[in-house]
């Protein structure tokens, strides 16, 4: 988290969880084995999209890495908790801490 503000408190960033788009045309067998020897874990992918854990709290440096050196990346960027916030009667959004 990189701040305490509201938008920070109800969409956190998941320690250590990576977003990553590849591009169409990339070997998908070939681009997993490279994300895995660039050091990443449980790499997931689906189609074009994956995603993958690396050490918490260098995320931001791993993703501008991936972007810089892995030419079959296009973007990679942390994963968060996208939650539904509908101000209808019934809703609510609530943190546990």
């Amino acid at each position: 988290m990189t701040s305490r503000s509201s938008s920070h408190l109800i969409f956190p960033r998941i320690a250590g969880s990576l977003m990553i788009g590849i591009k169409e045309d990339a070997d998908r067998a070939a681009a997993k084995q490279a994300l895995a020897d660039f050091g990443l874990q449980d790499i997931d992918m689906a189609g074009t999209f994956a995603t993958a854990t690396c050490a918490p709290f260098v995320e931001p440096s791993v993703c501008r890495e991936l972007e810089r050196d892995l030419d079959f990346i296009k973007y990679a960027e942390m994963n968060g908790v996208v939650r539904l916030i509908d101000f209808s009667p019934g809703w609510m959004v609530k943190r546990l801490i």
